[in-house]
């Protein structure tokens, strides 16, 4: 990007010194002329290769931001797939425990049940009994 920069002052500093010279070294106008037209042609070339040059810095630089950007993605995409695992692996380890924990309640209140249905019966045989 610095290049951007001293283009101005590239094309600044060479008009100058074509007017400097110009001024001081005054010489008949077909030498003038001739030598006006071949400063200017060195001048578009100088111009022209700066321009080359910018174009081809920018050039590398969009290729690396791209190539940044694509690693930047890359990297997202392997931390998602991993993220991914890692809670699948969590929410699999916690229906397993969330499963476990239903079949202990089940047996429990089954074996409750059991509890509360001799319960039941021994009272009622007492209440047949007493009768």
């Amino acid at each position: 990007m610095k290049l951007i920069n001293s283009i101005p002052s590239i094309i600044a500093s060479a008009a100058a010194g074509a007017v400097i010279g110009l001024l001081f070294a005054p010489k008949k106008g077909s030498e003038t002329r001739d030598y006006i037209s071949k400063r200017s042609n060195d001048y578009a070339n100088d111009a022209k290769e700066s321009l080359n040059d910018l174009y081809y810095g920018i050039s590398e630089e969009v290729k690396e931001a791209r190539e940044d950007a694509s690693n930047l993605v890359r990297e997202g995409k392997a931390k998602f797939v991993d993220a991914k695992g890692e809670l699948q692996s969590r929410m699999d380890g916690t229906k397993r425990k969330a499963s476990q924990m239903a079949d202990e309640a089940k047996k429990d209140v089954q074996d409750k049940a059991q509890e509360v249905k001799g319960e039941v019966k021994d009272v009622a045989e007492e209440k047949k009994s007493s009768k």
